[in-house]
């Protein structure tokens, strides 16, 4: 087993390998989404967004790093670069109307390379107040005032309420690649509380506006990722499963506020990263499929209709999708790209046809062997995997980031 300074780099590393990807991935464009319209590209590192109290939509961003070179621990692996740190992160406003960007919060803390890595991950709205969460951990490489955790921003005052990172060192999980301060990955808000997932301490946490952080239940090894709270009852949490992050592990499942009992609610796609109640019903995002060979297909992002119990296809052929936000009857996905999409009318939108299915030319030969029945596969909430590697933020990005780093070697020739 590797040393936890040397996961923790790796796990900085691959993040910011996987954010550097847009550079790669945009070289050429490919087929639009079955809905919607592109409304803003170029962002730097991009995972969660928020609808404001103004109907806008306001993007984290990771930054690009900077130019302070962070410290190495002493057994970091000599033939990799060294990440560096500085003060890019920031938010974005989109502006429903124009696609325009303005930057509304900056000079949050960037880890990584020149098209960033660790830092903004998400943003959500308590009233009018707008609070970032980081993930990264700065902190570990020798940057004490930047934790994980959620800050208030506003301009250029960015102000610490919740220090994840000091919590998660403080309640330790027993998970052998734990990295340093965990990696919060979404963060949604119910009331004057605030909810987080962490997808490497595999659980949700549950914070009150003054910062005391409690959790609300610990997971086995599955990667949480997105967030619905809703105004009461329980939650809504997507699991994105372990490696190899396939369809059987991935679920939709809900969690009882104050309990934290979980319960599966759907499944059957693979890689899913968000769910959001929107018009008419719920909707849950998949980040992509599983196939990152040169044959696969890099825009298997989908919208998904959650529906008595079942997920459905509604939009398709998004190329690794990170978040799902609703402003009335508009939707907006927000990619690991850097682009934002906009969905108008939302309510209107039929799915797709399904391909045709090509007719044999020839009738297949009788199978004389007897069947008495087909199982199901396995749909409980247990681990995912044994694959402890999978806990690290490269998987975090969850646990997908393996396939969207799979995906960059041949995405360039599809887009």
């Amino acid at each position: 087993m590797l040393p936890k300074s040397i996961l923790a780099a790796a796990a900085l590393l691959g993040v910011a390998a996987t954010l550097l990807a847009p550079t790669v991935f945009a070289q050429e464009e490919g087929p639009p989404p079955s809905a919607g319209t592109k409304i803003a590209e170029g962002l730097q590192g991009t995972i969660g967004a928020a609808v404001g109290p103004d109907g806008a939509l306001y993007v984290a961003e990771a930054g690009t790093g900077g130019d302070i070179e962070l410290t190495p621990p002493p057994d970091f692996p000599p033939d990799e670069p060294v990440p560096t740190f500085g003060l890019t992160g920031r938010v974005s406003r989109i502006d429903p109307e124009t696609g325009e960007r303005t930057t509304v919060a900056s000079g949050i803390g960037s880890i990584g390379g020149p098209d960033g890595a660790g830092g903004a991950v998400d943003v959500a709205f308590m009233g009018d107040d707008m609070f970032v969460l980081t993930t990264g951990s700065a902190d570990a490489f020798g940057q004490e005032d930047w934790p994980n955790g959620i800050y208030r921003a506003d301009g250029t005052d960015i102000e610490l309420v919740a220090n994840i990172s000091e919590f998660n060192d403080a309640n330790p999980v027993d998970f052998p690649d734990a990295a340093p301060g965990g990696n919060p990955f979404a963060l949604d808000v119910r009331g004057n509380e605030f909810f987080v997932t962490d997808g490497n301490y595999n659980r949700i946490l549950r914070v009150t506006s003054a910062g005391a952080i409690s959790i609300l239940h610990a997971f086995d090894n599955v990667v949480p990722t997105g967030l619905e709270t809703g105004s009461s009852g329980p939650i809504l949490m997507t699991q994105f499963s372990a490696f190899p992050h396939t369809a059987d592990t991935s679920f939709v499942v809900s969690v009882a506020v104050p309990t934290g009992t979980v319960a599966t609610i759907a499944g059957g796609f693979a890689q899913l990263i968000d769910v959001e109640n929107g018009p008419g019903g719920t909707y849950a995002l998949q980040f992509g499929s599983t196939d990152t060979s040169p044959e696969g297909d890099p825009f298997s992002g989908k919208i998904l209709t959650l529906a008595n119990g079942e997920l459905s296809q509604l939009v398709t052929g998004f190329m690794l999708p990170t978040s799902l936000d609703f402003s009335g009857d508009t939707a907006y996905v927000t990619t690991l790209l850097g682009e934002v999409w906009q969905i108008e009318a939302f309510s209107t939108v039929e799915p797709p046809a399904p391909e045709p299915t090509a007719a044999p030319t020839t009738a297949p030969a009788a199978t004389p062997t007897a069947r008495t029945g087909v199982t199901a596969p396995d749909t409980g909430t247990g681990p995912g995997s044994d694959d402890s590697g999978a806990m690290l933020m490269l998987a975090l990005l969850i646990g997908a980031l393996g396939a969207a780093t799979g995906t960059a070697a041949f995405a360039a020739s599809r887009r």
